[in-house]
């Protein structure tokens, strides 16, 4: 049997689940406004199966992998209502990060892709930290993070000879 006939046959499968729960439930599946971020999603994998097909287009993997996070985030914000857009601003930054990283671990090392796909990592994780501790203590704001980074960065330099 043929792998494309197999994936298609699958994807049948999953529609008709789909619209029979559609039917059953009086879930609307099939608009767009529930589907653009899995299409989105879908576009990333395109263009991911699209280099680890022929691993000729490394230049494939930032888009695939931008569109797959912001996919995922999307997704997630639909299903939770949008309920944590407040929160998850960072992971944005994380779609572009994600990108360049897998450009850097999978078709080229070049150290300015890698710097450039650590700061965003860093960015993002500094980023979701403070609004992570700004709610867990609402005392500390996220102004107070980049000064601590600075303080933290200073005590290295100068114990590290």
């Amino acid at each position: 049997m043929k792998k494309n006939n197999i994936i298609l046959g699958i994807v049948l499968i999953l529609i008709g689940i789909a619209y029979l729960m559609n039917i059953t439930f009086q879930v609307n599946y099939f608009s767009f406004a529930t589907l653009w971020p899995i299409i989105l999603f879908l576009v990333g994998v395109m263009f991911e199966l699209k280099f680890f097909r022929d691993r000729s287009s490394g230049g494939n993997l930032i888009p695939g992998g931008i569109l797959m996070v912001l996919g995922l985030i999307f997704m997630f914000e639909k299903l939770t209502g949008n309920r944590f857009s407040n929160y998850i601003w960072p992971f944005y930054t994380l779609s572009v990060a994600v990108g360049f990283l897998q450009y850097y671990l999978f078709y080229k090392k070049d150290r300015g892709i890698l710097i450039l796909g650590l700061i965003l990592l860093i960015v993002f994780i500094v980023s979701f930290l403070s609004i992570l501790l700004e709610n867990i203590f609402p005392w500390m704001s996220g102004n107070l993070i980049f000064p601590l980074i600075l303080i933290m960065a200073g005590i290295l330099v100068i114990v590290k000879k």
